[in-house]
């Protein structure tokens, strides 16, 4: 089975500094005087495969996330390959091949074939997948779709794989 709440706090940790956590679809609310971090927070059942069912309504909203990337790559031959750490990146191109490796990226796209995550900590947004591949090395990711239902081959551990819902 794999661990719930260190996904939680890995995503909002991550994104907390992005734009007053509006990249949360509703946006996370904070009570007045706490300091313990969002009022609630849901947790997704997780099915055999990795993949997440979030309850309706909640999701990470991926055009917010996109507005704060610190830098837009284009992918003009059809490959993009990520290999900073703790960076931020808008791919609003289609991409037939994306591959983000490094540890703590938080990576916007658009329509993707295959999308590759390797490393740790990444948080990945992407409009949609044909294929999601996280080999052995890769674990506390999240990734995220919209449309389709993307192939999946997850052999990391501890990533949360999941359609936004609406």
């Amino acid at each position: 089975m794999l661990p719930r709440k260190p996904l939680i706090g890995v995503a909002l940790a991550a994104l907390v500094p992005l734009s007053g956590c509006a990249w949360l679809n509703p946006p996370v609310s904070v009570e007045a005087g706490s300091s313990s971090g969002p009022a609630a927070v849901a947790v997704p059942s997780v099915d055999s495969s990795g993949v997440a069912s979030l309850p309706p309504g909640i999701s990470f909203d991926r055009i917010e996330v996109a507005k704060a990337a610190a830098e837009t790559l284009d992918c003009p031959d059809g490959h993009v390959t990520i290999t900073a750490s703790g960076g931020s990146f808008s791919i609003p191109s289609y991409c037939a091949e994306l591959t983000v490796e490094g540890d703590s990226n938080i990576v916007t796209a658009g329509r993707v074939g295959r999308l590759r995550v390797v490393g740790y900590s990444h948080v990945v947004l992407v409009e949609s997948a044909a294929k999601v591949t996280l080999p052995p090395d890769t674990g506390d990711c999240i990734v995220q779709w919209e449309i389709g239902s993307p192939a999946i081959d997850n052999q990391g551990t501890g990533s949360l794989l999941t359609k936004a819902r609406t």
